[in-house]
């Protein structure tokens, strides 16, 4: 029994043994293979540390410099647009039309009241000038009676006339004095009557203007040379005072705003100060601007205060694209490879450096962490060192252990 333990045990070992020799074989065999001189000549660079500034970020949204939000200033139905999403338009341009038939019936009756008080108060004018003529002729007769009245006073106190004769004369006096006083009532009433019909021409007229200012806001205009960025309705939609109907922004002009704290900005920016600008959707590419506005009242709740950027007309600009603004802190060593070094494999990130032997140069295969990206060049945060050999265009079929004929940059 204790033979075949031990014989067992001698068979396991040498199983092992032999497995590991296998294992040892195939290792070398591939090694071997992948020392095989690749036939391609690469080219190498040699790595250093290299100096990028350093930013604080701040993040912010791109504004169009001028854009605003039409709205309707009547309540009506929209019977008409001429514009869409992107189209451009000149400042004037009929944009929207509302239906206008409320206002019309408005006009019409306005006008309508306007030429019949107009046509009134002429006629109270020629009036006017009647009743005068007739107080000028009562004041005649008033005149001529009252003369014949006096001598026949004079004749009566005499006993040169009967009582008959003087009664006829006094009632004609008295006559042309009531015939006077109903002339002068009746300019009265005349000019009363005036000054009626002048107010409702007034009345009128201030109708006649409120419709026509109703009719203008009928048809929306561009306020200026822009592009059409929202439409928020459409043909039939009701247009309501307050409620946006189109978003328009002129293009040729960009701010980047941003809220910064007092420990960020504060004290170190004012107006017409340079600031680097980057935006996310526009790559590396860093854009330059400066502080145009600065708003003086800071944010309550979050101690903080906002800056408006004005940018450099940059293709591709657009509002409400997500920015930084980049404020210079200094400079940092970090180690930089170009873009087409690296090699990437699912999650791994890897480049082929060269080791330099007495014989040749042999390819290995690193793996590296990778950081912020700059232009063509990208940071590597570990896994290489200063004075390395990193292949800049490795190409198909290179392996860990081949060797090359490289040269180096």
């Amino acid at each position: 029994m204790k033979f075949k333990t031990m014989f067992s045990i001698a068979s396991i070992l040498f199983f092992l043994l032999m497995s590991l020799t296998h294992c040892s074989h195939e290792q070398t065999q591939e090694v071997s293979q992948n020392k095989t001189r690749f036939p391609e000549p690469l080219k190498a660079k040699k790595i250093i540390l290299s100096s990028i500034p350093v930013y604080h970020e701040v993040v912010g949204t791109i504004q169009a410099k001028a854009s605003t939000v039409l709205s309707s200033n009547i309540s009506g139905n929209i019977k008409h647009i001429s514009v869409v999403e992107g189209k451009s338009v000149k400042t004037g341009e009929l944009l929207i039309e509302i239906d206008d038939r409320d206002i019309t019936a408005k006009m019409k009756q306005a006008q309508a009241a306007y030429e019949n008080s107009r046509s009134s108060l002429n006629e109270v004018k020629t009036g006017i000038n009647q009743a005068h003529v007739q107080k000028k002729q009562a004041e005649a007769n008033l005149k001529l009676s009252e003369s014949t009245y006096t001598r026949y006073e004079k004749l009566y106190q005499d006993k040169a006339i009967s009582d008959q004769e003087f009664d006829t004369v006094k009632a004609q006096y008295s006559v042309g004095k009531t015939q006077v006083q109903s002339a002068e009532e009746g300019i009265a009433q005349a000019l009363s009557k005036k000054a009626q019909f002048e107010s409702m021409i007034d009345q009128a007229k201030s109708a006649l203007e409120e419709a026509n200012v109703m009719l203008s806001y009928t048809r929306i205009l561009a306020p200026f040379d822009g592009i059409i960025v929202k439409k928020n309705v459409e043909v039939g939609s009701l247009a309501v005072p307050g409620i946006p109907l189109l978003t328009i922004e002129n293009p040729t002009g960009f701010r980047l705003e941003v809220d910064v704290s007092e420990a960020e900005f504060a004290g170190k920016v004012s107006i017409g100060c340079p600031v680097d600008v980057k935006i996310d959707a526009l790559g590396d590419q860093i854009i330059q601007g400066h502080v145009a506005e600065i708003v003086p009242s800071a944010n309550p709740m979050s101690r903080t205060f906002r800056i408006k950027i004005a940018l450099t007309q940059v293709q591709g600009l657009q509002s409400g694209m997500y920015g930084k603004a980049l404020c210079s802190k200094g400079e940092r060593e970090v180690i930089l490879i170009p873009k087409q070094a690296l090699i990437k494999r699912g999650q791994l990130e890897q480049v082929m450096t060269v080791e330099k032997t007495a014989e040749d140069h042999i390819v290995h295969l690193r793996l590296i962490k990778t950081g912020k990206t700059f232009k063509d060049q990208i940071e590597v945060v570990s896994g290489l060192s200063p004075e390395t050999l990193v292949i800049v265009d490795p190409k198909p079929g290179l392996k860990d252990g081949n060797t090359i004929q490289v040269e180096v940059l």
